[in-house]
């Protein structure tokens, strides 16, 4: 369609020219090559002879109408309404190739909320530990692994650890892994956990702690894991990490002792 309004335009421009250049010649073949002598005042016996009325010329004004009688006036008419076409007919191309391109920005942003709001989602969380007041002990939580999500979640790995630092020390940058007797692993399709539902693990520290360095904020304890699962599309996996440090109460006699979520990034993250 387009190709065909631009022929039609590129005649029709095609076409004054050829026109203007016909009148032209056509009217410089009308002249008469015997022109007559331009009109003079003859004085016989010094009497002034007054011109003819042959020789008075008294045309007539053309009318504003007249260019318009001519044919390729209409041609750049009809070439000037085909341009303004092309033109509007681009316009209104892009306009609706940007409106469908919104559109589907809509609907895809629309669709992503929809699976975040309503897919399951594993939050970790853990109880005030019970620490003794005084002697050698180990170590020892269950971190709890809720599902706060709308749709059940189908857990099918679970891995943690318990590790003892001195105070000003953290945990490494990046995860080294787990040993294997400290993850939990599932062949089928998972454990499913209904929503506000929880799954764990306990876990138990290998080397004994004095308890009075732990309260004294001399040695840290420092608990990190994982889960993963799938939510109910069950088309993709999702992990959720955990670490949280021990912090002891300060006030004396009292056992309010808590644990804080803390560590590097990479072991505090969820898909």
């Amino acid at each position: 369609m387009l190709k065909c309004l631009m022929i039609l335009a590129i005649a029709a421009v095609s076409a004054v020219g050829v026109s203007a250049q016909s009148d032209k010649t056509a009217s410089h073949d009308k002249q008469d090559p015997k022109k007559k002598s331009p009109s003079t005042v003859v004085f016989q016996n010094n009497y002034y002879e007054p011109p003819t009325q042959a020789q008075k010329a008294n045309p007539s004004p053309p009318n504003w109408y007249e260019p318009l009688e001519k044919p390729e006036w209409w041609l750049v008419a009809i070439a000037a309404l085909t341009g303004g076409a092309i033109c509007w007919q681009s316009i209104e191309t892009k306009r609706a190739a940007r409106a469908a391109e919104k559109a589907a920005r809509a609907s895809l942003l629309q669709a992503d909320h929809m699976t975040a709001s309503e897919r399951a989602w594993m939050i970790a969380k853990i109880d005030k530990p019970v620490i003794p007041s005084g002697g050698p002990y180990l170590p020892a939580c269950t971190p709890e692994l809720a599902n706060k999500g709308k749709t059940p979640a189908f857990v099918f790995e679970i891995g943690n650890a318990v590790a003892v630092l001195d105070s000003g020390e953290s945990l490494p940058e990046q995860h080294g892994g787990y040993e294997e007797g400290n993850i939990f692993r599932r062949s089928d399709d998972g454990i499913p956990v209904a929503p506000e539902g929880v799954a764990g693990r306990p876990i138990i520290a290998d080397v004994a702690e004095n308890s009075v360095d732990i309260l004294a904020g001399k040695r840290v304890i420092w608990v990190h894991g994982y889960v993963k699962y799938l939510d109910i599309s069950r088309s993709e996996e999702r992990e959720t990490r955990y670490c949280f440090r021990f912090v002891p109460c300060t006030v004396s006699g009292s056992s309010d002792h808590n644990f804080v979520v803390d560590g590097p990034d990479a072991y505090n993250r969820a898909t």
